[in-house]
């Protein structure tokens, strides 16, 4: 690797220390191997060939959420984690995953403090972008004219170009994996270079671990974009 490339990683990394013990979070070392495959549809364990079921982890969510449960109080974490078919410009099946907990605090404020961070990391490259919210349903209607999850497969299939349409049937794609490709390739895709974008309150069957809005269709997760690109 770069020498560069690691001297900015590594100044990066110390930033973001920073800046959550400015915050009193503590930093947390949890295990890469674990005995259970993560439970998102959409994300693949990478098995390890040992004499009992073990994994290396897609993130250290289970392990976090497992020492909040025993009082331990805001928690981060920087470490490797481990995806399967994952391999492309912006993934890798190994990477570097910041992931972090703030105990009490509602979801639109952890989401202000994302984007603090975002800004903060930037601070010597720009000025800090502004910042746009959308709910899942409002992301869709904007940029796509109509809310993915009402609608049925074969509008959905009708959506693809035809070569993915072919692949997507042929794989018996479910709706929830339509639904995230067309999202993923259509609606932020098209999301503002020049802003942070927040969507929230995805359908219920792409929010595992989320609890349930006051319409359960919905549940509380959001996630961060800087321009098209999800963080």
């Amino acid at each position: 690797m770069n020498p560069d490339v690691l001297r900015k990683k590594a100044k990066l990394l110390a930033q973001i220390r920073a800046f959550f013990e400015a915050r009193n979070v503590l930093e947390v070392t949890t295990p890469c191997v674990v005995e259970h495959p993560v439970s998102d549809l959409h994300i693949e364990s990478v098995p390890l060939q040992t004499s009992t079921p073990h994994y290396l982890r897609t993130s250290p969510e289970s392990a976090h959420k497992w020492l909040l449960a025993q009082g331990v109080g805001d928690i981060y974490e920087l470490g490797p984690v481990f995806r399967g078919g994952e391999l492309g410009a912006h993934h890798q099946p190994e990477f570097s995953l910041l992931e972090w907990y703030r105990v009490g605090m509602d979801w639109q404020t952890l989401a202000l403090e994302v984007t603090e961070l975002i800004n903060e990391m930037a601070k010597d490259l720009r000025s800090p972008w502004p910042i746009e919210w959308l709910t899942w349903t409002e992301a869709c209607q904007q940029h796509l004219g109509r809310n993915l999850d009402q609608a049925e497969v074969t509008a959905l299939l009708d959506l693809l170009p035809a070569d993915q349409r072919a692949h997507a049937m042929d794989a018996q794609w479910s709706k929830d994996q339509l639904i995230d490709y067309l999202f993923a390739t259509q609606v932020q895709a098209n999301f503002s270079p020049e802003c942070i974008t927040i969507v929230h309150d995805y359908p219920a069957t792409q929010a595992a671990l989320a609890e349930l809005c006051t319409d359960p269709r919905y549940a509380k997760r959001f996630e961060v974009f800087v321009g098209p690109i999800e963080l």
